[in-house]
């Protein structure tokens, strides 16, 4: 079967955003190839993103009874209801450009393509040539390189990919047992997390530049975007990614923290008025992910795939060929 004519879920995952929701959604409703169906996996507490998704035809509403706090939770909940051999993700501020699934898929005729993502627009100054040369990386000194707004010029094999517009084969995702959702407070990391372990399988993960969605970071459920505990997080969930993944001793760990400590001390010298505040979330965070790190490094013991009961509920509903069924119907 051709990319073309690969069946796909599109999971919108969603906290408190009806307008958001509705806007997605009208999104994906101008595709120029179609979806085999959208799952929308609700974390509110109210009524108001049901009633939105009611409106469209044929969108299957999932409630997230977890809440705040659990967002790959609800991309998992997706998981269990979708019937596609290619399994994509939205966020619910993600708006589809018209071609966005057709340009997605197509990296998928390449046999050992196991992941794919696409450019996220932010609307910001230079964002089409600024990075452009560093798009999805990681670091010999354990950094992420993102600039998922450039615009390349051919699809790249990346290390990681932007969580609002990403997809992976069914396959791929039921060999892993799903996605962990240990990454805890703003989640950061999930998704670097899983494009990591697939790349560990073998499989490629690339990232196509033609399939667009404009990202337009919607006010958070808590905080502010990129606030305190936006930072905290990061360090922390960051710290905890490179220890199960790599080993605390790694040459990774060492040069991230002596990066990361030389950044502090700038900070010092530049913003001497804030630089104490974002020293100690610096601290908190780092001593939170080791502690983090040791737990799972002994949980997981080497394994890349989840073995727990949702990692066995996930593997088993993934590994039936549901997509034919459902085309069918």
């Amino acid at each position: 079967m051709s990319a073309h004519n690969l069946p796909v879920s599109v999971i919108v995952v969603t906290l408190n955003r009806p307008d958001c929701v509705r806007q997605c959604l009208l999104h994906l409703q101008n595709q120029t190839v179609a979806p085999l169906e959208v799952l929308v996996v609700d974390a509110s507490k109210d009524e108001r993103t049901r009633e939105v998704v009611a409106q469209f035809e044929g969108v299957q509403y999932i409630e997230n009874p977890l809440g705040y706090g659990h967002m790959t939770h609800g991309r998992n909940l997706g998981l269990l209801a979708a019937h596609g051999e290619i399994l994509a993700f939205l966020d619910d501020d993600a708006y589809a450009h018209p071609n966005w699934l057709e340009q997605l898929v197509k990296p998928y005729n390449e046999a050992k393509v196991g992941a794919v993502g696409g450019r996220a627009l932010r609307g910001t100054p230079d964002e089409a040539t600024k990075g452009a040369d560093d798009i999805g990386t990681f670091k010999p000194y354990g950094f992420l390189g993102g600039n998922f707004g450039a615009d390349a010029t051919q699809d790249l094999d990346v290390f990681h990919l932007p969580g609002c517009n990403m997809s992976f084969r069914r396959e791929v995702l039921s060999e892993l047992g799903g996605l962990r959702d240990d990454y805890t407070g703003t989640e950061v990391r999930e998704e670097t997390d899983v494009c990591f372990r697939v790349g560990k399988l073998g499989w490629r993960v690339v990232w196509t530049p033609r399939a667009v969605v404009d990202h337009v970071a919607a006010p958070q459920a808590k905080g502010k975007r990129l606030d305190w505990r936006y930072h905290y997080f990061s360090r922390r969930n960051h710290i905890a990614f490179l220890g199960r993944n790599f080993g605390l001793g790694s040459t990774y760990m060492r040069r991230y923290f002596f990066r990361t400590l030389r950044g502090a001390f700038k900070r010092f010298a530049e913003r001497p008025k804030v630089a104490p505040i974002y020293f100690a979330i610096e601290i908190a965070g780092f001593f939170a992910g080791l502690s983090a790190a040791l737990i799972l490094i002994k949980r997981d013991d080497g394994d890349l795939c989840r073995r727990d009961p949702m990692g066995q509920k996930l593997r088993a509903h993934l590994s039936q060929n549901l997509s034919k069924e459902a085309v069918n119907a």
